[in-house]
């Protein structure tokens, strides 16, 4: 039976509700923490970069 508004609205930290509102913060943190990790490895790969590119054109072998 598909639930109306008003009878989710009734009872918003049942169970259910509240199994899925962990699941979507975990969601949310796990995101995050993948978007953070992806984000640290680009800066730092770019600090490399403009430490490398310098030494190649002055040495091009």
């Amino acid at each position: 039976m598909i639930k109306t508004a008003k009878q989710i609205l009734r009872k918003p930290f049942s169970s259910d509700m509240s199994y899925h509102l962990y699941r979507a913060i975990l969601v949310g943190i796990i995101t995050g923490l993948i978007v953070s990790v992806f984000r640290w490895a680009i800066d730092h790969t770019m600090q490399i970069l403009n430490f490398i590119y310098p030494k190649m054109a002055a040495q091009p072998m």
